[in-house]
């Protein structure tokens, strides 16, 4: 069984934590590892497979029928899978991350086979053709996820959830716009919980998926005033998790949102003029205040 089944069933049964988890996995990937030469030619394999399906899609569509380009995308995503799969029963670093990265590939191969398959073939209509490829490409983004967890395919999933949260909106004529922010940041909200209550791993990159939903929240109404408070009011809420919880994710990303946020409100508020400058200063005083904190934490946690 691969090494990263047994670190799976062992953090599952409490015997061990997240990082204990990752120094064993780093300990074994130094203990007789195949050479690096093979995992770089196994990313290259896999990035060949995916651009040779594009350039089928983009350079020699009028040459081919779509039902041809369908199965030839579909082919080269299979090749991706089985070839995952192999790489993950190798038991050892160089195969658990050949394995990710073939997977998250595929995961995308998958989503160009399928919606050629549903527009060009079928030709479906617009939402239901929408709500096939985006639910479909969550199903196997997840499917995968479940058997391999790593970060690439997290990211993989988040996408192809955020895709299909949105499946409704095509079905109605027109839907209020805040309505497509306030899903993706519901459901990045449901991501950091999941996250918190150890349903998604692994961790940091799960939490960074869901605080980039939450930041969403004012897509597509970047600019308004409205949006833009309750972006900043997001962030300072990312901010106080990420240091309640000492998760870096959360803190970072949402120091990364108050240097969108609270300048860009000050801008739509005050111009150009001095007040976009004093707003500026007042940002950057909140953020360095937010290191300090953190510091200072730090330091009664870890005395010496």
């Amino acid at each position: 069984m691969p090494l990263h089944n047994d670190l799976d069933r062992w953090r599952e049964a409490g015997l061990i934590d997240e990082e204990t988890a990752q120094s064993i996995a780093a300990f074994e990937r130094d203990e007789g590892e195949p050479p690096r030469w093979l995992e770089a030619l196994a990313y290259i394999g896999a990035a060949l497979l995916l651009g040779g399906s594009i350039a089928i899609v983009t350079r020699v569509w009028d040459d081919m029928g779509p039902g041809t380009v369908v199965a030839l995308t579909m082919v080269a995503t299979l090749v991706s899978l089985l070839a995952g799969w192999a790489f993950g029963r190798a038991g050892n670093g160089v195969g658990d991350r050949a394995q990710a990265t073939t997977w998250f590939l595929a995961t995308i191969g998958y989503s160009l086979s399928i919606s050629i398959f549903v527009y060009e073939v079928l030709d479906l209509a617009e939402a239901p053709a929408y709500a096939l490829v985006a639910l479909s490409t969550f199903a196997v983004a997840a499917m995968l996820w479940f058997v391999r967890r790593s970060s690439l395919q997290m990211v993989a999933m988040a996408v192809a959830a955020a895709a299909a949260a949105i499946v409704p909106f095509p079905f109605f004529d027109e839907a209020p716009e805040w309505l497509f922010g306030a899903t993706l940041a519901t459901l990045g909200v449901v991501w950091i919980v999941a996250t918190r209550r150890g349903f998604f791993r692994p961790r940091r990159t799960s939490y960074a998926m869901g605080a980039i939903g939450v930041l969403l929240i004012s897509f597509p109404n970047g600019t308004a005033i409205g949006a833009l408070v309750l972006g900043t009011l997001v962030c300072i809420g990312l901010i106080a998790l990420g240091s309640l919880w000492d998760e870096y994710a959360l803190l970072g990303l949402g120091v990364a949102g108050l240097l969108w946020y609270p300048p860009a409100l000050s801008l739509e508020l005050f111009g150009d003029g001095a007040g976009f400058a004093v707003a500026l200063i007042v940002s950057g005083a909140i953020v360095l205040t937010v290191v300090g904190l953190q510091l200072r934490r730090a330091g009664r946690t870890n005395p010496n």
